[in-house]
């Protein structure tokens, strides 16, 4: 039995179980009729055809008698129409029964039909199915058709079209009918409210190691085992917290769309039954991480679709299929890293096309859709179109008075228009600079136009202003359809226009016009502009609403309506962005709706709002790409159900600007970036070509890379320095790696050409990584190694990830390294290879470092070439930024050099003897290079010198044992030595002053010595030793110095240079002079380290080498760094060397030369290189030094807690337990009893409800004190005797809050504080103030998870012979200290740097104008650094860091540093430090902790604190700092909040900085700010202004002046003219007319004065101010301009005329609406101070002078305080009024004519004083005029009577001669056209008669009138 077999009885069963028992009305009877008097008939039964029920009742016997009683046989039934499957069943009597039962009507179910049942295809065999029809269950009907029996012998695979359907047992296809549609054959899900088919199933998996991606796209992933139907989207297992795909009611989405290394996967299976056209389509998108996260498809386990990380439209993928059963699988894989967008893929519909046999009926039409015939889907009904009902051909159309959306079901009644329904935009700018404003419906309409307000009320308005261009444009005419008209035009390249200028203007060298396209006050759709909408859209896409791009309207369910910007840009710029969103609430749940604004520039989402609401929100996105760009903004709505009120959800942008386009004005002239210049009036600055770089802002030009550093790239700031080994020449692009050889330590040379060649490519294979290398030619081709673009990759090495289509450089930059001892091997040799390291490769995802790639090279003699391997250690996965290998070969040695052998000699025979050379070591670890030499044969006299390490021993170089050294030909005067002796005797002998000194009255010296030095070299200088004498005086306390130094001094009560602490110091006196005379054997050099403090400019320190002088540098008094000289001698023989200190001051009759401020000189070191001393014997290590090993050069320091007590030691004893040791140590001191200054506290971490933490007292290391037993015995010690004990934790600081999840302490987001301990939350900062950020260091412990600032964040070191063990700064549990000091005393510096700089911020400001900030600046002076040193030998070099001078004190700060200081030290000195520069010393002795506060301006400070002790004896005084604290940082935690400084404002809670009023606006800090704050900038009232950002007050427009705005004004206008009174006007605009800068000569001085009567001046070059009225020395004089009425009575008695006030911006009230009383904070008004400090008044006397025309201005009086100027001119008359009277005066009569002028009787100018007027004149009488006139006229009239009768007779007679040709032409039409055309060839020859011809009808006028 086949399934169906088994489908059709089950089916009958269970019809079976649906019968009902048996009842009377089951049967019915035919009766006989009723006997009337027995009341009897006679019945027969028989069951109701078909019978419909099983049981109960039985049929009576039949044949029986029965009474006449009514049953229900009696009566026939009968049915009414069938309706909703059910129908009325009445009853009809059919017999002469009585009494009885009457039954009433009922309803029963209707007759069966064809509808009722339905059939099932077999499974197919052999290309054959059978087809089983069965009644659809429930069965609700009675009676009608019987049941079909199966059929047989139907093919399978016959399959129809789309919009076709095959009826069952048919083999013709169908067309559906309008209102249905069909697939063909296959099946579609687009519905996901629950899974629709159990071939459905998801899941999702976490991965656990870093190439998962890979394992996704190799399928590595194990398939899920449970594919049961009802176990679909499981639920998360605790174990992986991960979620397959969800459903979301229109589409399906991935899971987790944040977890980590995570695969949500959907699998789908189904059977195509298609011998062809098998195909599946899925509609999808995805918003994901680019290039790392994102959606793959298989296809039966094969990757079909690669990665997809961004789909932003919705978009639909294809695949051909087989026949057969097919798997599908689609992954979504998120990394581990970085998240983008939504992170998560959505499915919207799956297609399959070939999984079943072509459906047997179309299926209808949903409401709200439609169809037409043959549909294969239906289509959304249109706007203003409904579909109330399933299976519609068309949809119905909503009456005028409703309308509705794409989709809907029925319409919407349309309200009355309101004002929110109309929109408008503005015709063309017309000549008048007019235009008409025009109003309009918005679309789509959905209110009643004929209601509310209609069309009547909005009529065109006419004669509104014309909009201002954007800046960055300019105002031109042009004509347009014949009329003029007003548009905007781009300035011209390399060009700005700024929003108030009134022209363009060029942009100066160092910056480029960047240009700007401003898209803003949207009145029509921008045509670059793009729109569409997906899904239940109410409107196509975006639209214009007021003034704005509104996202459209009517959207509902699932909606995405995109916003598309296609531009190009060409340098680096920005976009602008202004949206707003709207996401209503629901009304039941008040949550947002699911709705939000995504903007997308090239496919990544760069910012995205959801479920928001905000009128305005502006998103900046850098753009760093040259090229084109698309900008998509998508709206999209998300709901699964419709919600109240979503239809009116919307974003709007209202502004977007783009900075950088390449069709554009430029509105900035933008200072170059670092890496780019310009040479001027460009709109962008040019990037510096590779082998160039400039890293400062502004520059006109890039600078050549210097020697030894390179780059390759385009726009560098810094060239990269070549790595060790390598080099390059200036302006180079590459290092030059010397053909693949590098040496190391300036002697081994290693050649990787031995390993590669410049075509070898070698290729590593791990997992699905290949590595692609090339050790010396970063030559990798395209083909492996190339970046996302295509572009070639310039590498040495290139990793490429099989699931990429590019590459990663993972270094091209290459550096040769010695080999590292990675595990501190006692054994390691690092001459056994070396190491190569390939830096600069690309970023390495989720960190700010750069990928490398190391290559560590081994030296193996025997290896032969061998191979590249992985290095193991890589394989711990420590570093991801950084891989390794290894090569273990010969190649891998360095090349063989004479140091790697050595020889013998042997002994003499026949007095010669044999040099045999053998290898140092063994193995070898060279290769190549030297030979061994060949035994060489020698007289035994011949002379041997020895290298470094050993010494000759009268016949053979031998190499020094343990516990000795020799430097060989070196001599090497080490006076740093810790161990001490005790004093020796001094032995001299006299010599002669130096000629610095020779004019002293007295001079004396003294010859060093030292008697263990002495005895060492007894056998070779005896000669030279037995010649000194003794003397008494004790000098040295130190081995190690030479017989040959003298020192000697000169002056009263002088002293000689000595040795104390290790040093050799100057003495005092006229001179103080140290000198040394030795012999060099080749040419050497001399090295010697000093320090020079000499603070009184009377001292100098020279330097003689053979009497020449060389002057030294001097060290800063409060570092007191060592300088190290050098200087190359130029010859061999003996050398003089003099070290002098002298005093210049003749009139001092005593000099001091040393005090606690000029510590006078200090030499530690001396090297003098190729002298002859230590030749012939190896020297013992001193006591305190060690060497273990043959052949050492120098002895090793014994440590701490070690000794050495004897000379020659080969090691260091350790001390006892009860003693201790410094460094160098000779013997071990006793340890003190520790005391609690001898612990540091370490806490550990607050235990889990954070109440308490262990203490735990630690020793100081090295430990120097003895621990007692009983030191503290209620307390129990641990293992290394530091006690421990329990306290409480400490509470979370201000600036941070206490996370009660976790249970630790986080620091305050931005924007928000916390001003007490142990807050729960942190405050949003109110409105009006700022969050300020500070960084304090207050608590100075160690904790076992972050250990103390000395570990993270703080450096210290001890500079000098006085530092003790401590080795610089120390915790000291609540604050730290300077360290301790030497035991044996002497100057030190203990110095204390903070790693990270810290940054002040301006005054927390945000959107600062540039031009205050360096108007600030420029204030101070500039740093200098002098240097006084006189020239030496051009070998010589001198080293220091220099320290520039302090800067001036600034008149505002923006931050401060604070610290808590004590200083408990005499002769010391604390200073801090910012920049290295000293803001703070303190020298004096304090009992406890003071409070310093030093101010700081905005900038970058790194932080130094350097505790200096002078005294040489032995304290233990320190510096002590307790807190400090910095305020108003980039970085740090919000303590506080702050209220905005006048002239800023911040609008919003939660902010870090104020904002800027702009000009035209102002704040002004009160009283009580403090509580109130400032929350926004006030407008300028009217009349007026400011026209600088950040201002604090308003200026008042000058008297004649007004302001540009109602409100807000940033300037004030004027048409040079002034109306004092009524009718008195004064008006200079003629002046201006002739006059735009007038210069007025200055005879006073050279400097003259330039002056712009009404407007300001605009050059520069002029004016530096552009906003003054006029300049002197580019300086402003005056700013605003007033009228003043009248001139002074007492200067001008008797003119007329005005005053011209030119006023500076302090000089005019300042005006603030909110308090009366205006007091400026010098503080916060700092930079309006600066811009206002010329405080110069201008004033010009306006005196009228009808005489003098336009006359000049000059200067009357210029002082100090103010500039007076006259200008007598007609043109400062008043103007003339209509009752002013005037004579007019006419001239002589010349040449017929004479000149007007009118005189007026007041002093007062019109135009008629100005104009010439002239008329015509003669000197004839009247007489004589009338006789001539008369003459002339009668002359006239006679002779135009004889012309008249003339022509009257010539006309005539033409005229009757054309008159007969006429006629003569007139039989045809066409001959009279030939005699035309004749009678025109002939007047073509002659002129008369053409001209007759042309002129027929004026001819015949002209004949007539003379008639």
């Amino acid at each position: 039995m086949n399934n169906c077999s088994l489908i059709v009885l089950l089916l009958s069963l269970f019809s079976l179980l649906l019968c009902e028992r048996c009842t009377d009305k089951d049967y019915g009877a035919i009766y006989s009729e009723c006997d009337e008097q027995s009341n009897r008939r006679n019945a027969t039964y028989y069951w109701h055809d078909p019978k419909t029920c099983e049981g109960g009742d039985s049929l009576p016997d039949s044949f029986v008698e029965v009474n006449c009683s009514c049953t229900y046989q009696d009566y026939k039934p009968y049915y009414g129409e069938c309706q909703l499957g059910l129908r009325e069943k009445y009853f009809e009597k059919q017999t002469n029964c009585t009494n009885g039962i009457t039954p009433n009507t009922e309803q029963v179910p209707c007759k069966c039909t064809k509808d009722d049942y339905d059939a099932i295809y077999s499974e197919c065999d052999h290309g054959k199915r059978k087809l089983y029809y069965y009644w659809k269950t429930p069965k609700i009907c009675e009676g009608g058709v019987e049941l079909p029996g199966a059929i047989s012998d139907l093919y399978c695979d016959f399959e129809c079209d789309p919009g076709y359907y095959l009826p069952k047992v048919s083999t013709v296809c169908q067309i559906c009918k309008a209102g249905t549609y069909s697939i063909g054959s296959g099946v579609v899900y687009n519905e996901w409210d629950e899974w629709p088919s159990s071939k459905f199933d998801t899941y999702c998996k976490i991965n656990d190691n870093k190439y998962n991606n890979n394992n996704i796209k190799n399928n590595n992933i194990k398939k899920h085992n449970n594919k049961n139907s009802n176990n679909i989207n499981k639920q998360l297992t605790e174990e992986t917290k991960c979620k397959g795909w969800q459903l979301q009611g229109n589409y399906i989405s991935s899971g987790n769309s944040k977890m980590g290394f995570s695969n949500s996967t959907l699998e789908y299976w189904d059977n195509f039954y298609g011998e062809e056209e098998n195909s599946i389509s899925f509609n999808y998108i995805v918003d994901s991480e680019e290039k790392f996260d994102g959606l793959y498809f298989y296809i039966d386990y094969k990757l079909k679709l690669d990665l997809v990380s961004t789909q932003i439209f919705p978009k639909t993928e294809k695949f051909e299929l087989t026949k057969g059963v097919h798997q599908f699988k689609w992954v979504y894989y998120k990394d581990n890293t970085l998240d983008s967008g939504f992170d998560k893929a959505s499915i919207r519909y799956i297609s399959l096309i070939g999984t079943a046999p072509s459906i047997s009926k179309c299926t209808n039409c949903t409401i709200g859709h439609y169809s037409n015939d043959g549909a294969g889907s239906c289509d959304n009904c249109a706007r203003n179109t409904y579909a109330d009902q399933e299976g519609l051909s068309e949809c119905l159309a909503c009456n005028s008075t409703s309308y509705s959306n794409p989709g809907s079901v029925t319409c919407t009644a349309r309200n009355p228009c309101t004002e929110e329904d109309w929109d408008w935009y503005y015709s063309n700018c017309n000549a008048s600079h007019l235009r008409t404003k025009i109003w309009k419906l918005i679309e789509p309409v959905i209110c009643d136009p004929n209601r509310g307000v209609t069309s009547d009320s909005k009529l065109p308005e006419p004669g509104k202003p014309c909009a201002e261009c954007v800046p960055g444009e300019i105002e031109v005419q042009e004509e347009q359809n014949g009329e003029i008209i007003y548009v905007c035009e781009y300035c011209p390249n390399g060009t700005k226009r700024s929003e108030n200028e009134l022209q363009c203007t060029p942009c100066p060298e160092g910056t480029g016009a960047l240009k700007s396209k401003y898209y803003q006050d949207f009145d029509r759709w921008p045509s670059v502009f793009e729109t569409s909408c997906y899904n239940e859209c109410g409107t196509p896409g975006w639209r214009v609403v007021n003034k704005t791009l509104d996202s459209g309207e009517g959207h509902s369910g699932i909606v995405e309506s995109f916003l598309i910007y296609d531009f190009g840009v060409e340098t680096d710029g920005y976009l602008i962005i202004d949206v707003e969103l709207k996401c209503a609430k629901d009304p039941l749940s008040w949550i947002r709706n699911k709705c939000g604004v995504t903007i997308y520039l090239d496919g990544i989402n760069q910012k995205s709002y959801q479920s928001q609401q905000f009128n305005n929100r502006q998103v900046i996105i850098p753009i760093d790409k040259i090229g084109d760009h698309k900008l998509i903004i998508k709206f999209w709505k998300s709901y699964s159900y419709q919600v109240s009120g979503s239809e009116n959800d919307f974003a709007r942008i209202k502004k977007i600007i783009v900075k950088g386009i390449i069709e554009g004005g430029s509105d900035e002239c933008k200072q170059c970036s670092s890496g780019t210049y310009s040479n001027g009036q460009v709109s962008y600055c040019s990037p510096c070509q590779p082998g160039s770089y400039i890293g400062s802002e502004g520059s006109t030009s890039c600078l050549e890379c210097p020697k030894n550093t390179f780059t390759s790239e385009y726009g560098s700031t810094k060239c990269l320095d070549c790595g060790s080994g390598t080099f390059s020449e200036s302006g180079s692009t590459k290092c030059n790696i010397n053909d693949c050889i590098f040496i190391l330590n300036d002697k081994y040379i290693y050649d990787l050409k031995r390993l590669s060649s410049p075509n070898e490519l070698i290729n590593m294979k791990r997992d699905n990584e290949i590595y692609y290398l090339n050790f010396c030619f970063n030559n990798l081709t395209k083909e492996f190694c190339s970046d996302e673009s295509g572009n070639e990759i310039n590498t040495y090495v290139c990793q490429n990830i099989s699931n990429l289509n590019y590459q990663f450089d993972l270094g091209n930059t290459i550096e040769f390294l010695k080999l590292p001892n990675i595990n501190n091997d006692k054994d390691f040799d690092e001459d056994y290879g070396f190491l190569v390291r390939y830096l600069n490769g690309d970023q390495c995802k989720g960190t700010n470092l750069k990928m490398y790639t190391n290559i560590t090279f081994m030296c193996d003699i025997n290896e032969g070439r061998g191979e590249l391997e992985f290095d193991n250690n890589d394989e711990d996965g420590d570093d991801e930024c950084t891989y390794k290998f290894k090569w273990r070969s010969k190649y891998s040695c360095r090349y063989c050099y004479k140091d790697d052998y050595f020889y013998y000699y042997t002994t003499c025979k026949d007095n010669f003897r044999y040099k045999r050379y053998y290898w140092l070591k063994n193995p070898k670890n060279c290769y190549g290079g030297v030979k061994l030499p060949i035994d060489e044969k020698l007289e035994c006299d011949q002379a041997v010198n020895c290298p470094k390490g050993t010494f000759f021993n009268g016949y053979n170089c031998s190499i020094c044992g343990y516990g000795e050294y020799s430097n060989g030909d070196d001599l090497i005067y080490e006076l740093n030595n810790l161990n001490q002796i005790e004093s020796a005797s001094l032995t001299f002998s006299t010599s002669t002053s130096p000629s610095s000194s020779s004019s002293s009255s007295s001079s004396s010296s003294s010859l060093i010595s030292s008697p263990t030095f002495a005895t060492s070299l007894i056998n070779s200088f005896s000669s030279s030793i037995s010649s000194l004498s003794t003397m008494s005086e004790p000098f040295l306390k130190s081995t190690s110095f030479s017989p040959y130094f003298s020192t000697g001094c000169s002056g009263n009560l002088c002293t000689k240079w000595a040795y104390e602490s290790n040093l050799l110091k100057s003495g005092n006196g006229k001179t103080s002079w140290l000198k040394i005379n030795k012999n060099f054997h080749q040419i050497g050099k001399i090295i010697f380290e000093y320090n020079s403090i000499l603070s009184k400019d009377n001292l100098k320190f020279l330097f003689k080498i053979d009497g020449k002088e060389i002057i030294l540098k001097n060290s800063p008094y409060f570092e007191k760094k060592f300088i190290t000289f050098k200087y190359n001698l130029n010859h061999v023989g003996t050398h003089e060397f003099e070290w002098i200190i002298i005093n210049t001051n003749e009139d001092e009759d005593e000099y001091s030369m040393n005090d606690e401020y000029s510590n006078g000189i200090q030499i530690r070191k001396i090297i003098l290189a190729n002298v002859d001393d230590y030749k012939y014997k190896c020297l013992y290590c001193d006591a305190g030094t060690f060497t273990n090993e043959n052949g050492s050069a120098v002895c090793n320091v014994c440590d701490e807690n070690t000794y050495s007590n004897t000379s020659g030691s080969t090691n260091c004893t350790n001390c006892p337990n009860h003693l201790f040791s410094y460094k160098g140590a000779t013997e071990c001191i006793d340890r003190p009893i520790c005391t609690e200054n001898d612990y540091y506290i370490e806490y550990s971490g607050c235990d889990s409800d954070r109440v308490n933490r262990t203490a735990i007292y630690k020793l100081y290391q090295p430990q120097i004190c003895l621990i007692k037993n009983n030191y503290n015995d209620n307390n129990d010690y641990d293992y290394d005797g530091n006690l421990h004990f329990n306290v409480s934790c400490q509470p979370c600081n201000k600036g941070e809050y206490f996370d009660n999840l976790n249970k630790i302490c986080v620091s305050c987001p931005d924007g928000t504080y916390s001003d007490e301990l142990n807050a729960l939350e942190c405050k949003k900062a109110d409105m009006g103030f700022i969050a300020i950020k500070s960084i304090e260091y207050n608590k100075f412990e160690n904790t076992f998870e972050k250990h103390s600032i000395f570990e993270n964040e703080i450096d210290t070191y001890c500079d000098g012979y006085g530092c003790g063990y401590s080795n610089g700064w120390r915790l000291r549990n609540e604050f730290i200290d300077s360290g301790i000091s030497s035991e044996i005393g002497g100057s030190f510096n203990s110095i204390l740097t903070f790693k990270t700089p810290f940054t002040i911020l301006f005054n927390n400001y945000d959107n600062i104008d540039d031009n205050l900030i360096n108007s600030a600046d420029s204030d101070s002076d500039s740093d200098s650094d002098s240097d006084s040193d006189s020239s030496s030998d051009e070998d010589s070099e001198e080293s220091e860091d220099d320290d520039d001078d302090d800067d001036d004190d600034k008149y505002y700060n923006d931050g401060y540093l604070e610290l808590d200081l004590k200083l408990n030290q005499t002769r010391s000195n604390l200073i801090i430090l910012l920049n290295e520069k000293p803001k703070l010393e303190i020298n004096y002795f304090m009992n406890d902790f003071q409070t310093f506060k030093i101010p700081l301006k905005k900038g970058v400070y790194q932080l130094s604190i350097i505790f200096h002790k002078w005294d040489e004896g032995i304290s233990k005084g320190k510096a002590f700092i307790k807190n400090i604290k910095i305020f108003n940082t980039l970085n740090g935690t919000a303590k506080i909040q702050q209220p905005c400084q006048s002239g800023a404002y911040s609008p919003e809670r939660g902010m870090t900085k104020c904002l800027i009023c702009q000009s035209g606006y102002y704040s002004l800090k009160s009283e009580n700010s403090n509580v109130n704050g400032i929350s926004q900038c006030t407008p300028c009232q009217t009349n007026q202004f400011n026209n600088k950002n950040g201002s604090d007050h308003c200026h008042i427009c000058g008297e004649g002046t007004w302001g540009n705005h109602e409100l807000g004004s940033t300037d004030c206008l004027n048409d040079c003219s002034y109306s004092p009174e009524k009718d008195l006007i004064y008006d200079f605009s003629e002046i201006r007319k002739s006059y735009q800068i007038i210069e007025i000569e200055n005879l006073s001085n050279s400097t003259n004065i330039y002056l712009n009567l009404c407007s300001k001046i605009m050059n520069t070059e002029i004016c530096q101010d552009q906003n003054s009225y006029i300049c002197k020395n580019s300086h402003s004089l005056g700013n605003i301009l007033n009228f003043n009425y009248p001139l002074p009575r007492e200067k001008y008695p008797d003119e007329s005329g005005l005053i011209i006030e030119y006023l500076s911006f302090n000089q005019t009230e300042a005006i603030d609406s909110n308090y009366d009383n205006f007091i400026i904070n010098k503080i916060d008004n700092a930079i309006h101070q600066k811009i206002e400090s010329n405080n110069k008044k201008t004033l010009l006397y306006m005196v009228c002078d009808v005489q003098a025309g336009m006359g000049s201005p000059t200067i009357l009086e210029d002082n100090q305080n103010q500039l007076t100027l006259e200008w007598k001119s007609l043109y400062s008359c008043r103007q003339c009024t209509e009752n002013d009277k005037f004579t007019k005066l006419t001239g002589k009569c010349i040449s017929g004519e004479r000149l007007i002028t009118y005189s007026f009787d007041v002093d007062c100018w019109d135009n008629k004083l100005v104009e010439r007027e002239t008329e015509t004149c003669n000197s004839f009488t009247i007489q004589y005029y009338l006789i001539i006139i008369g003459s002339v006229l009668l002359s006239l009239i006679l002779f135009i009577l004889i012309i008249l009768i003339f022509v009257k007779h010539k006309i005539k007679k033409k005229y009757q001669n054309k008159v007969t040709l006429r006629n003569e032409n007139s039989e045809s039409d066409n001959h009279n056209n030939e005699n035309i055309q004749l009678e025109r060839m002939n007047s073509n020859n002659d002129i008369d008669e053409k001209s007759s011809n042309n002129s027929q009808n004026e001819e015949i006028d002209i004949f007539r009138l003379i008639d």
